[in-house]
């Protein structure tokens, strides 16, 4: 997690991710995930983040970003292995349009 306030970083592990919302927006496919972080790395525990998965029209994951109360963190940004995680995650769910 990138803490754009403080100009830091650290790796997060993701536990859990729940699919929440889905819809269409154009040709994109937005997929909102909540995310329950590791409870001992002390950044994320006690903040309320979910992220947006963007897909294109072949449900291909574009681009991942970071939402803090269902809009996008203007606080923190997600590092490449964090958005990793989460397309694997989506990769390996097998998701149904």
């Amino acid at each position: 997690m990138i803490d754009i306030l403080f100009e830091r970083s650290s790796e997060q592990t993701i536990v859990t991710m729940t699919e929440q919302q889905r819809k269409r927006v154009g040709q994109w496919t937005h997929i909102e995930v909540d995310l329950v972080f590791k409870p001992d790395e002390e950044l994320i525990a006690d903040l309320n983040m979910s992220a947006r998965l963007i897909l294109n029209k072949e449900y291909e994951p574009l681009h991942v970003l970071l939402l803090e109360e269902g809009s996008e963190s203007t606080l923190y940004q997600l590092t490449q292995k964090e958005k990793d995680q989460i397309i694997q995650w989506y990769q390996t769910k097998q998701i149904r349009y």
